[in-house]
């Protein structure tokens, strides 16, 4: 950035405005709306994309143009001529085309909000690189070996919904098996029943979310994606080869 100097010229020209009716129909201030679209976090499932999980919450903020941005978060009515309000996703990309005034940008820069930006782009990146290695939905990130090498930001808001997504399948069959029967320790019980008595019907859930959910993902291979543990469990070499 260049140092502290006026910005007279029409490229990032700072000058005093009244607040305008808002660019919406809602009449609430642009952050405001952004909250509220934040709150309404979608339901995701295995079929959910990466994109969308990775940038969720995120698309408020980047569409939301300069001038909302600095009425909102920085006060006092500072704004840029019409030429340069551009959303704040054009804007963290070439800050100093936009405002050239130090201070201002230095207090813009520190603001939590902005700093939210920094955090999109590198979601971006991890977007663009996964689909580049063919995972596109939560389901092919289950099954993907080279996790290690996506950025820790991107990788743990994808292992968090992924969790989320697993413990809410385990529930669904928790509930369908105690409606299909009680598990009950006869002399007839099969060994399965044994091993997983008052949990899920692991036995018919698929091989990779138990790796996923109860190792880390430890094992997970793509060509098992599949593969039901009561197979795994007749033949556990077969699938892993450590077993």
């Amino acid at each position: 950035m260049p140092g502290n100097q006026a910005s007279a010229v029409p490229q990032g020209d700072i000058r005093r405005r009244a607040r305008p009716e808002l660019e919406g129909i809602t009449g609430q201030p642009a952050a405001t709306q952004i909250r509220v679209e934040e709150a309404r976090r979608p339901e995701w499932t295995m079929s959910s994309t990466v994109k969308d999980i990775l940038l969720e919450g995120s698309t408020g903020m980047a569409n939301m143009m300069l001038n909302d941005f600095l009425w909102d978060y920085v006060g006092g009515g500072a704004a840029v001529d019409e030429d340069h309000n551009v959303t704040m996703e054009v804007f963290f990309h070439k800050p100093d085309d936009y405002v050239q005034d130090q201070q201002l940008f230095d207090e813009i820069h520190n603001l939590t909000e902005y700093q939210k930006l920094e955090g999109r782009r590198i979601l971006l990146e991890a977007t663009t690189k996964l689909e580049g290695e063919g995972v596109f939905i939560l389901e092919e990130w289950r099954d993907f070996g080279r996790k290690a090498t996506v950025a820790l930001f991107a990788r743990e808001k994808l292992n968090k919904v992924l969790t989320q997504v697993l413990k809410e399948k385990m529930l669904e069959a928790r509930g369908r098996a105690w409606q299909q029967r009680e598990l009950e320790f006869t002399i007839s019980t099969n060994i399965e029943d044994v091993l997983f008595k008052g949990s899920p019907r692991f036995m018919d859930i698929k091989l990779n979310d138990f790796l996923a959910l109860k190792l880390c993902g430890w094992g997970i291979l793509r060509a098992n994606r599949n593969v039901l543990l009561k197979k795994f469990f007749r033949e556990p070499s077969k699938y892993i080869r450590d077993a």
